[in-house]
C-alpha cells in the first residue's frame, strides 16, 4: 500500500497538480474498493451459475443475485468507511475478493495451473500489504492442494513459486530505505533483525488479531469476536442491499 501511494503522489505532483496528495489516496481507495466490490458481484455470479448451469433460463436470477451481493458489499457501512479513508484496508478488501474470485475460477478449472499461478501469487502479495490476509490464504491453500488434479510434484513447485513471487515484494523495503531514507515506522529494514522484526509485525504483535493480550487486558478474543458478530449482523447488513439479497435469494431456491 505504501508503494502504491508513494507512485500515486508522485505521479500526481507531475500530471495531476490540481490535486492534493490526500485527494488523490483517498480517491485511490475509492478505485480499489469499488473494483473489489465488482469481483464480489462476479464470484458470486461464477458460483451460482455454476451450481445452476443445467438452468440456462435463470440468468436473469444468476445477475441480479450477483448484483444484489456486490452492492451490498460496496454499500456497507464500515466497507463504506474503508473506501473513503487513506488506510491499507481498502485494498485489503480487494486483495480478498480477488482471491475469492480465483478460487471461484479455480473450482471450474482444477486442472488448470493458470489458475493455480494467479491464486498463489495474489495470496503472496496479499500477505504484504495486511497479515490478516492469512485467515483465507491458509484455508485456500489448503483446500487447492486436496482438491488439484495437476499432479502433486508440479502443484507443489507451481504454488511454491507462484507465493514467493507474489511476497517477494517485500524486497522493496530495504531497497526502498536504502534509495529513500526517511524516519518513519519500518525500523531498521537494512538489517537482518530489523527485517525479520518488521515482517512477523512485532509492533503491533505478531499474528494478535484483537486488542488483548498481557495482563492489562480489558477484553478476550472471545469478547473481541463476539463484538464483531453482533456488529456484523446488526450494522453491517441492516440496509436495503439485505432486503433486496434475501428476496432475491428466496426467488432462486423457490424458482428450483
Amino acid at each position: 500500500y505504501t508503494v502504491i501511494v508513494y507512485f500515486i503522489t508522485s505521479f500526481g505532483k507531475h500530471y495531476l497538480q490540481n490535486y492534493s496528495p490526500a485527494y488523490l489516496v483517498n480517491a485511490t481507495s475509492c478505485l480499489f474498493g469499488s473494483i473489489a466490490s465488482g469481483l464480489v458481484a462476479a464470484t458470486v455470479y461464477e458460483i451460482v451459475t455454476n451450481l445452476r448451469q443445467d438452468e440456462k433460463d435463470e440468468a436473469a436470477v444468476q445477475l441480479s443475485s450477483s448484483i444484489a451481493a456486490g452492492l451490498m458489499c460496496a454499500f456497507s457501512p464500515l466497507v463504506w468507511q474503508y473506501n473513503t479513508s487513506a488506510e491499507v484496508f481498502a485494498l485489503h478488501n480487494l486483495f480478498v475478493a480477488s482471491i475469492a474470485f480465483a478460487l471461484a475460477k479455480y473450482n471450474q478449472r482444477k486442472h488448470s495451473p493458470r489458475e493455480i499461478v494467479i491464486g498463489a501469487s495474489l495470496c503472496g502479495l496479499s500477505l504484504t500489504n495486511q497479515h490478516t490476509a492469512i485467515l483465507l490464504v491458509v484455508p485456500v491453500g489448503a483446500w487447492v492442494l486436496i482438491s488439484s488434479t495437476i499432479e502433486r510434484k508440479k502443484l507443489i513447485v507451481l504454488s511454491f513459486v507462484s507465493f514467493a513471487s507474489g511476497i517477494s515484494c517485500y524486497v522493496l523495503l530495504p531497497v526502498f530505505d536504502t534509495m529513500f531514507p526517511h524516519a518513519g515506522s519500518w525500523g531498521n529494514v537494512k538489517t537482518a533483525r530489523g527485517f525479520i522484526h518488521h515482517f512477523l509485525r512485532k509492533d503491533y504483535g505478531t499474528l494478535q488479531l484483537w486488542s488483548g493480550g498481557g495482563n492489562n487486558a480489558t477484553e478476550d478474543m472471545i469478547t473481541r469476536t463476539m463484538s464483531w458478530v453482533t456488529d456484523f449482523t446488526m450494522h453491517q447488513l441492516c440496509h436495503p442491499g439485505l432486503l433486496l439479497f434475501l428476496v432475491l435469494g428466496c426467488t432462486s431456491v423457490c424458482s428450483r
